[in-house]
């Protein structure tokens, strides 16, 4: 009879944890998606690379490469989030440039491309 009894109990005990283990192990809506890979270019208006631009996606900085290109390999989000690219040397990457945004979320595909434009 115990033995029923302590059975009973557990199984009860288990039922009622459920709820309390979903919410500490994360069981249940996913809030944010992970976009791997985000990969892309930054060029001038002639669509020439341009080195040494610093991209940023709000929380990791990337300075692009000889060829102008910025990889993150993992950045989450809610809804989507934004590239910011800077020139942060002035003129010796080839131009003045005017900072840059772009908009990036799971519809958008994973190479993006973001032309800079020159100072006035």
């Amino acid at each position: 009879m115990k033995r029923g009894v302590k059975n009973i109990l557990l199984s009860l005990l288990g039922f009622s944890a459920s709820p309390l283990l979903t919410a500490c192990y994360g069981i249940g809506p996913d809030y944010y998606q992970p976009i791997e890979g985000i990969e892309g270019y930054v060029v001038n208006e002639e669509l020439q690379p341009i080195r040494g631009i610093e991209v940023s996606d709000g929380v990791n900085i990337q300075l692009t490469s000889e060829n102008g290109e910025f990889k993150f390999n993992n950045t989450y989000f809610e809804n989507g989030i934004t590239l910011t690219a800077t020139d942060i040397d002035g003129s010796a990457n080839g131009g003045d440039f005017q900072t840059q945004s772009v908009w990036v979320d799971s519809s958008t595909n994973k190479t993006t491309c973001i032309i800079m434009t020159p100072k006035e």
